[in-house]
């Protein structure tokens, strides 16, 4: 009853869309969620400009609400911006956060989440260069960074690719298995990080 009463009461709060992530995350079994606000088109069809506060609530609400699931947070959009209110601070409440910037290499600042849990570099795999993809693994694995992003993975065999920065993260080559699955040391799963 009482999660229950918790549940209504965050959907007084944001509505239809809490309780879809919680119904979808839940019942799907999933890991957890990915925040991403990147094409959120504030202002436009009768929604509501950004504001310092909700952000912040979703947030707390998610993790009340899935004290066992991940919620990672794609540092884009207004909620970037928007990270701390009345004394209360997303970082703390987030598993992983990292950079949006495909092909670049910058740590997202958010207050309360330590470097194990951050990711400084973002490779699309379609454009990124095999330098550019082992620089950046080697600076993760110096710097300290917990999470190395992916983008654009799809069902061609890239592993030699790949294997340029699981070689250096994981001491091992990626294997590729017709598109089916992807064998470790490719950690795509979020349970799978911070990287050793």
């Amino acid at each position: 009853m009482k999660v229950r009463g918790t549940i209504q009461r965050w959907t007084a709060i944001f509505g239809v869309a809490l309780a879809t992530i919680i119904q979808v995350g839940c019942q799907k079994d999933l890991d957890g969620v990915d925040l991403d606000n990147e094409y959120a088109n504030y202002g436009a069809n009768g929604t509501d400009q950004p504001n310092s506060s909700s952000f912040v609530y979703l947030v707390t609400a998610l993790r009340d609400l899935m004290p066992d699931k991940i919620i990672s947070f794609y540092n884009i959009g207004p909620s970037a911006s928007r990270l701390s209110f009345n004394g209360v601070t997303v970082g703390p409440k987030v598993d992983y956060a990292w950079n949006p910037y495909y092909s670049t290499y910058s740590a997202p600042n958010i207050p309360g989440l330590d470097k194990s849990r951050l990711g400084a570099a973002a490779i699309d795999v379609n454009s990124t260069s095999s330098s550019t993809l082992t620089s950046f693994a080697n600076r993760t694995k110096t710097d300290g960074y917990g999470v190395f992003l992916y983008y654009d993975l799809r069902s061609t065999n890239i592993a030699s690719y790949l294997s340029g920065a699981s070689n250096i993260l994981y001491g091992q080559n990626t294997s590729f298995d017709n598109g089916t699955t992807i064998q470790r040391p490719l950690r795509i799963s979020n349970q799978d990080l911070p990287i050793n």
